[in-house]
């Protein structure tokens, strides 16, 4: 039975390979592990939302200070208030009394050209 030997190339990319795995699953699987471990067993107060609750219901977050007795949301932006038109954007089409079709016709009406 003869061995032959792998060509330098080859074997330096299955290594390249074999490590790619080996990271792979230490940083994708073993790290995340690692950290929920550590966060649950030393901070699983602050790991979990700490969240308040009263007769077993949970009516609020002591580290983010939200109250959740409401049983609907507040408008990010006030209700019904006129925003002014963010910067980069198209104020849109002018009012109806200052497009082509509304306004007085010129006094001297000349040709343009094209």
């Amino acid at each position: 039975m003869v061995r032959t030997a792998l060509p330098i190339v080859l074997r330096h990319h299955l290594a390249a390979l074999r490590m790619l795995l080996v990271f792979t699953v230490l940083t994708g699987i073993g790290y995340p592990l690692l950290v929920t471990g550590i966060a649950q067993a030393g901070l699983a107060d602050r790991a979990n939302g700490s969240l308040l609750t009263a007769h077993g219901t949970v009516v609020g977050s002591r580290l983010l200070g939200q109250d959740f007795s409401l049983r609907q949301r507040t408008p990010a932006r006030g209700g019904g208030a006129r925003c002014p038109t963010p910067a980069g954007s198209s104020p849109g089409p002018p009012p109806a009394a200052t497009t082509p079709a509304t306004r007085a016709p010129p006094t001297s009406a000349r040709p343009t050209p094209y």
